[in-house]
């Protein structure tokens, strides 16, 4: 399971339902060393705390020599209230006993197996670890007692560290305060210049069983049991009403985990109690803050600055390098931090994890399975990497090697459900829909929560939907809709389903049901970013009358100066341009324009579902006076807040605005310097039905031979090849526009590249969904990843021979959005000047000619 603190464009893009790099260069994956040589260069000019003052500790669990079992608990206590103290200073980097473990059974050693102090040298140096704390704690004539060794493993010697004493337990927040502060004044320069804002661990909670059931929930979220996590976040504030930490942790997991369960109830909490937080942790709830209200380059910021004020603190950069990926689409600097992470704490498995995705991201499936391979040798005895692992098997279509490993994760952590949800997938698109349901039956005896009961309930009516059964699959959506009225994408779906099958009375019947409950509560409901998020998607994808859609939106209570009125005044413009009012949408478009045009910078992605609207929103503008200079001025945003991702999209943008003027040349200008084929040179066929088969894996007629003169009889339909000019000039090939048969259909896209010689390049490509690439009769490209079509997604390094090169594109779907994004280029991202893109007749008439 992907895990990372990013919820990015998600909150603010519902409704669309991470060094600098070379500047003529679009993403640049850095090498290992050249990242390794980028940190020490970062490091050394931002960094406040210099390395060599820093020291990378081990906090081993104590031992109890109480004769008391009940105070087992201690041993990992002690260890998690220590660390908690300790953690707050930026020169000290700790790492706990869980990871100190792992790297000795990585070497065979087993916890209770350590025998001497050798082995803990040699486990620490393999490490990077420079200090290993060691305890123990014990009752002498009633009083509790804590003893603390400290180890240094470069010199290969023991420091004692005097003990402590209290007189009961409940003086253990006290005691381990002062054992801090003693452990603190073996490390040099450290005690002198301890922050005035760090605050004593008995100044957060006054409860030890609280705290006890805190350390729990960490535990059990590293690991990502995150029910278990959540009970215990639970019992923790059940213990201490006012233990802003557990607060502030619960709500920054359930953020993570794009869950909105108790959400601001925690976040409010947190904030009640802000005082009891330490330094750091009030860094966190602040950053919870500006991204509940989307401020995305706010949260970069903020980030940026913890890095700096707490450079040992590594969840700060795994959650900055989070933002890197995927907000601002920076690999290198992504990767960046990452590195560093690694450099300073080898053994952190979740970055391994994150890494995996990272390079599967880009389609570069061997580097991401390494990084598995070691995620899953660190973590044996865990579910996550098993499922991760899996699911990129799964995305390089790979099936029955996922199977396996998701059976085995099934069986040894039935309660860990993700690996039966990605069963129910692969069974489903095999077509074995007895296996699927199967899986589906298991997931329904799971200890689910509520949203991933609605989850699995949508699931069910797809798969429905998916096997033909759309009577049960219409009880399914209808019960989802009945439980879950606020959830619109419920309907959207429903609808779909309908719309597929030609029934458009009872979509419409949905849409209108749906809007009328919308209108009788738009009064009561109050929206904050992703829930209007939602409302606007669903607006803006239904069959609804826009004159009501209009109303329904001018007549929302909202706040004139937030981000959620300027997306719903986005919403009114995109309506106004579908009724013909060009008008009225100019002059929302004039009066907005400049919070418009950070809106789209700011949020935008790669994806077409989201540029769709960007660019109709733009089109209010096409024509008018001035219109040139707005979108140079967003090119020219783009560039100045690193946001190259996004510089080929507006081109694009602004070669369509361009074709509405008339202006075509401008728009073979902007094809030929990003490498994208003229629509014209596209031929397509489709739609083949995917019925009971794999529409990824059942090798249609295309295949095996191209045959322009050929008709299929399909399911009532003549399917034959024909042109792919959607009408749109935006880089974009619209599959479902272009067909009346979109849902579980697959189709295939045809293309020739002429080039003088021989040479090596780049084919970009990005898809919604699943695809195979051929390039002259041999498949070269797979990607099982049914997500929006995002630009530039895959690329893959290829070989053309001189003279004409076949490329053949094969794209699959499920439901609502459909289509590609395919451009050729050089490395770095640009178009080759001397290639060209011809149709099959254009290479049939040079041959015959000839």
């Amino acid at each position: 399971m992907r895990y990372t603190v990013c919820l990015l464009l998600a909150l603010m893009m519902l409704f669309l339902v991470n060094c600098q790099s070379d500047s003529n260069r679009k993403i640049k994956l850095a090498s290992r060393d050249s990242a390794s040589n980028q940190l020490a260069q970062t490091a050394s000019s931002v960094l406040q705390v210099l390395p060599q003052d820093q020291r990378s500790i081990a906090i081993l669990l104590f031992r109890n020599e109480t004769d008391d079992p009940s105070l087992d608990w201690l041993k990992r206590g002690l260890m998690e209230m220590l660390t908690t103290d300790l953690k707050q200073s930026p020169f000290i980097n700790v790492i706990s006993a869980n990871r100190f473990n792992e790297i000795a059974e990585k070497s065979g050693i087993k916890e209770n197996a350590i025998k001497n102090l050798e082995e803990i040298d040699q486990i620490a140096k393999d490490a990077k670890i420079q200090i290993v704390l060691s305890g123990k704690y014990y009752y002498k004539k009633e009083q509790l007692f804590i003893d603390v060794e400290m180890r240094d493993v470069d010199n290969s010697r023991n420091m004692f560290v005097r003990s402590v004493e209290g007189e009961s337990l409940e003086k253990i927040f006290s005691m381990v305060d002062e054992l801090s502060t003693r452990v603190r004044e073996n490390l040099r320069g450290d005690i002198e210049r301890r922050s005035d804002y760090e605050i004593n661990l008995s100044e957060m909670t006054n409860s030890v069983e609280a705290f006890r059931c805190f350390s729990e929930a960490l535990e059990n979220r590293d690991k990502l049991f995150i029910y278990e996590a959540e009970r215990c976040f639970n019992d923790a504030v059940k213990y201490d009403s006012t233990f802003a930490a557990a607060y502030l942790h619960q709500a920054m997991m359930n953020m993570e985990r794009m869950s909105s369960a108790n959400l601001e109830k925690l976040i409010a909490k947190a904030n009640q109690y802000k005082s009891k937080l330490s330094e750091p942790d009030q860094f966190r709830l602040e950053m919870l803050g500006i991204v509940r209200k989307s401020d995305m380059n706010g949260a970069v910021s903020l980030l940026e600055e913890a890095v700096k004020k707490f450079p040992a603190d590594l969840d700060f950069r795994f959650q900055l390098a989070g933002y890197y990926q995927f907000y601002m689409q920076n690999l290198d600097l992504a990767l960046a931090e990452y590195e560093y992470i690694l450099e300073l704490d080898p053994n952190r498995k979740l970055v391994y994890n994150t890494l995996g995705y990272l390079f599967a991201e880009r389609g570069d499936f061997t580097t991401a399975f390494t990084y598995f391979d070691k995620y899953q040798e660190l973590a044996p005895d865990e579910p996550n990497p098993y499922d991760s692992k899996a699911e990129i098997l799964i995305r390089a279509g790979r099936f029955k090697e996922a199977e396996a490993l998701l059976l085995t994760a099934v069986e040894k952590w039935p309660a860990f459900h993700y690996p039966t949800f990605r069963l129910v997938e692969i069974y489903s698109e095999l077509g074995n829909y007895e296996q699927t349901m199967d899986y589906l039956n298991k997931l329904s005896k799971l200890p689910l929560d509520e949203k991933l009961k609605l989850e699995l309930n949508v699931s069910q009516a797809i798969i429905y939907w998916r096997f033909g059964k759309l009577k049960a699959a219409d009880k399914e959506f209808r019960m989802a809709m009945k439980n879950n009225p606020r959830k619109l994408y419920i309907p959207m779906f429903a609808a779909e389903m309908h719309q597929s099958v030609n029934d458009r009375t009872s979509a419409s019947q949905i849409y209108q049901e749906t809007f009328a409950r919308l209108r009788m509560k738009s009064k009561s409901m109050t929206y904050n970013l992703d829930k209007f998020g939602m409302l606007l998607g669903f607006l803006l994808e239904s069959d609804l009358p826009k004159a009501e859609v209009v109303n329904f939106l001018w007549d929302l209570k909202i706040d004139p100066e937030s981000h959620v009125a300027v997306l719903r005044d986005v919403g009114l413009c995109l309506t106004y341009i579908r009724m013909n009012n060009m008008t009225k949408a100019q002059e929302i478009f004039t009066d907005r324009h400049a919070k418009f045009e950070k809106f789209i910078l700011e949020n935008s992605n790669p994806g077409w579902n989201y540029w769709k609207y960007a660019y109709e929103l733009m089109d209010a503008i096409s024509g008018t006076k001035g219109f040139e200079d707005r979108y140079q001025d967003l090119l020219l945003a783009s560039q100045k807040s690193q946001r190259e991702n996004v510089e080929p999209l507006i081109r694009l943008g602004m070669a369509r605005a361009e074709v509405k003027l008339n202006k075509a040349s401008k728009q073979h200008s902007v094809y030929r310097r990003l490498g994208t084929p003229p629509d014209s040179t596209w031929r397509i066929i489709g739609s083949f039905p995917i019925e009971n088969k794999s529409g990824f894996n059942f090798a249609f007629p295309p295949e095996n031979k191209i045959d322009m003169n050929v008709t299929y009889e399909l399911a009532g339909r003549d399917v034959s090849w024909r042109g792919a000019d959607d009408g749109y000039r935006d880089g974009y090939t619209d599959l479902r526009d272009l067909f009346d048969h979109s849902s579980w259909s697959v189709a295939y896209a045809l293309v020739y590249i002429n080039s003088p010689d021989e040479r090596k390049a780049q084919i970009r490509l990005g898809t919604d969904e699943a695809c195979k690439l051929w390039l002259n009769n041999r498949q070269i490209w797979q990607h099982y990843f049914k997500k929006d079509a995002v630009f530039d997604r895959d690329l893959v390094t290829v070989l053309l021979h001189p003279g004409y090169n076949k490329l053949l594109l094969k794209v699959t779907n499920s439901d609502r959005d459909w289509g590609y994004y395919l451009r050729v280029t050089d490395e770095n991202g640009n178009g080759f000047m001397d290639l060209t893109f011809h149709s099959y007749e254009d290479v049939e008439k040079t041959f015959a000619e000839r």
